[in-house]
Parts: structure tokens; C-alpha cells; sequence
């Protein structure tokens, strides 16, 4: 099964692990991007890395993604700024359209952070879930 690592600047994040693991029994690992880089921790090929910005400028973040990019992973980004750094240098992303943020402690951005992470767990749950109706059939 697929690993996917989770790589953000939010401790808040770390809920997603346990989202993803509970719901659907992927493993998920949830990484600050300067102590995945302080480490050097493993990414591979078949890896999922999201990364997470506001502005989709964090430095440490910038890093971790050519990190995993380096490694080969499908690394997709999560931000509020279109035509930022993370939103040209993933594979795929999602733009949250949250409008400007005034000061650092973004509240609207992270609720929206939160609300689509919900749905890719929920568009994963789906996923498995059509994979296990197709098996059952075919074994009918």
C-alpha cells in the first residue's frame, strides 16, 4: 500500500494522520518541513507529499518540496496565492481562495486548510471504497 506523507508548517495538521489512518487505514506521516529537511527523512517514488502555505512562500517549505521532488515523489500543494512558488512547483494542487490575510494567524486560510484536507480523506475513502466493490464483484 501507498504511503503518503503529509509535509506542512502547521502543527495543527497533525489531526490528518489520525483522519486518514482511522478512516481508511492509509498510513499517513505527518512532517514539519524544516525537521523533515533537519533529518533528511524518507521520501520515495511512491509517496504522496502535500505541502501546505498560506502564502505558498515559506522558505522551509519551498525546501521540503524540492526535497521530495528530488526523491520523486507526487508532491501536491495547498495554498491561498495563486502563482506562488509551491502552486508552479507541485505536480497538482488546490488554490483555497480565502482572499488577502492581514496578519500572520490566518484563521480563514487554516479553516479552509482544514476543510479540504476533510475532503481528500473523503475522496480517498471513496476511492477505497469502489476498489473494494470492484474486487467483491470480480470474485462473484
Amino acid at each position: 500500500m501507498q504511503n503518503h506523507n503529509l509535509v506542512c508548517t502547521a502543527y495543527f495538521f497533525q489531526f490528518s494522520w489520525f483522519a486518514a489512518y482511522k478512516t481508511i487505514g492509509v498510513p499517513v506521516t505527518m512532517e514539519i518541513a524544516s525537521d523533515l529537511l533537519d533529518r533528511q527523512g524518507p521520501i520515495y517514488r511512491e509517496d504522496t507529499a502535500v505541502f501546505v502555505s498560506q502564502s505558498g512562500e515559506t522558505a522551509d517549505t519551498l525546501h521540503a518540496l524540492e526535497y521530495a521532488l528530488e526523491n520523486g515523489a507526487l508532491c501536491v500543494g495547498i495554498t491561498n496565492t495563486v502563482g506562488s512558488a509551491i502552486a508552479r512547483h507541485t505536480h497538482c494542487g488546490v488554490h483555497i481562495n480565502a482572499g488577502a490575510e492581514i496578519g500572520v494567524a490566518s484563521t480563514k486560510v487554516m479553516a479552509l486548510n482544514l476543510f479540504v484536507f476533510v475532503h481528500l480523506i473523503y475522496y480517498q475513502c471513496l476511492t477505497m471504497l469502489s476498489l473494494f466493490i470492484n474486487r467483491h464483484t470480480q470474485v462473484r
